[in-house]
């Protein structure tokens, strides 16, 4: 599995490399990702207006919070959102629910889950798997308003990438194992565990 982020690297998008690649290893990264050999900076068309217009009215307050988005959009999104309600209705950030969490002197009945916890698993039909290869957060698209990579129900073919699993900032784009039609178990934008079935190709 390579990253977007890698396969970028290797094909010059972020400027040329310290030192070559081989151009055997540097086809196996790209995959159909086209090298380029200019300044990476020509490709770009100016998006800083156009991110602007993508982010729902209200929830920028500040130019950062656009350079946020531009450089994390579902991340930043999220918390554009969480921000934008009132106080006392927020969902508890890690730390707070750790500094108010009580010390239990002995096992207790089971709290409820939190927000940021992954979602129960689902039963999941017949067919194959495609499971989560790591922990992180699983999306359907590239982005905020972007086509999702694979539609519920649709056809696939092995190799095909059909959702993105992001952690710390990178986005690993998860492939279909084998052909067929497609079953998501897992909700866009949710937390996800190594292992966990994302989708079923049946």
């Amino acid at each position: 599995m390579v990253t977007d982020e890698t396969k970028h690297y290797a094909a010059g998008y972020y400027g040329r490399t310290p030192a070559p690649i081989a151009l055997a290893l540097r086809k196996k990264l790209c995959g159909g990702l086209k090298p380029i050999t200019c300044r990476p900076a020509d490709l770009l068309n100016p998006g800083l207006a156009a991110a602007a217009k993508e982010i729902p009215a209200g929830l920028v307050k500040a130019e950062e919070d656009i350079l946020s988005y531009c450089l994390f959009p579902e991340v930043a999104l999220g918390y554009f959102k969480w921000r934008a309600q009132p106080e006392g209705k927020r969902d508890p950030i890690p730390a707070d629910q750790e500094a108010t969490a009580p010390v239990a002197a002995a096992p207790a009945a089971a709290a409820p889950a939190s927000p940021s916890a992954p979602a129960a698993s689902v039963a999941a039909p017949a067919g194959t798997p495609v499971p989560a290869p790591l922990n992180g957060t699983f999306y359907r698209s590239a982005g905020p308003g972007k086509p999702e990579l694979a539609a519920d129900g649709a056809a696939v073919k092995a190799g095909d990438a059909v959702c993105i699993v992001e952690a710390m900032k990178l986005f690993n784009p998860i492939k279909a194992p084998a052909g067929g039609k497609i079953t998501f178990l897992a909700k866009h934008g949710e937390v996800v565990v190594k292992g966990q079935t994302l989708a079923v190709v049946s």
